[in-house]
């Protein structure tokens, strides 16, 4: 998977469940500055931060795939766009728990 796709998913979900930067770091036990370079495509996080951040956003392994796939599937050039609907579907997602 490409870090900066990772990236930006980690930050839709993280914006979708309401989460600051700092407080999602504190309880992944990572810096805050290791979450901005996961968010920003610079770090790939190893699967183990992913399912740490996973597991604090209440999203499971399959749906964070399904919402990866979701993204790489959005055929649209404007990053902004592909960005808010993105994290319209994570919202949805949310919503059905």
């Amino acid at each position: 998977m490409d870090k900066v796709a990772i990236g930006k998913i980690l930050r839709v979900i993280r914006i979708a469940n309401d989460l600051s930067k700092r407080e999602l770091a504190k309880n992944t036990d990572v810096s805050v500055s290791y979450i901005c370079e996961i968010e920003k495509g610079i770090k790939k996080p190893s699967d183990v931060i992913i399912e740490k951040i996973l597991n604090y956003s209440n999203i499971i392994k399959s749906e964070f795939y399904d919402i990866f796939n979701y993204y790489e599937s959005i055929k649209i050039k404007d990053k902004l766009k592909k960005y808010q609907y993105t994290l319209l579907y994570v919202l949805k997602l949310i919503e059905r728990k």
